[in-house]
């Protein structure tokens, strides 16, 4: 990021390179569980007059299926470490260090248990609809 401030304007102009890496993973693991990790990271960054530091996350997430497969278990830890949220937004203006900061509080935990009901073996006939002339300008 390059910047350029008006001669007039009294702000310091920050300029920097920023990068954003991220990785999903899921994993198989033993007696049919299933377990997933989302990572990213964002580089502290440099940009107009702001200044901000990095921020990363980790989420972690457990499945498994039960009752020939009808009823599935899912539980979901979400910034496992909570240092997603926006921890210094800094600028200089007219000599004063302006900052900012904010906690999001991502850190959450959810927890799922859902039931499919129904008759998997139910054979479903294919028909055709609707007026044979409109179908064949089609």
């Amino acid at each position: 990021n390059h910047t350029e401030v008006y001669e007039n304007y009294a702000a310091k102009a920050q300029n920097g390179f920023q990068y954003y890496l991220s990785s999903n993973q899921n994993i198989s693991l033993k007696n049919g569980w299933k377990g997933q990790i989302n990572m990213w990271y964002n580089s502290a960054w440099k940009s107009n007059i702001f200044y901000s530091k990095d921020q990363w996350r980790i989420d972690l997430g457990l499945q498994k299926k039960f009752l020939k497969e009808q009823l599935q278990f899912s539980l979901q830890i979400n910034d496992l470490f909570d240092t997603s949220s926006l921890e210094l937004l800094s600028s200089e203006i007219n000599g004063v260090l302006n900052t900012y900061g904010q906690n999001y509080s991502n850190r959450n935990v959810q927890v799922s248990l859902s039931y499919q009901f129904g008759n998997e073996q139910v054979k479903v006939k294919n028909r055709e609809f609707g007026n044979e002339e409109v179908r064949r300008r089609f």
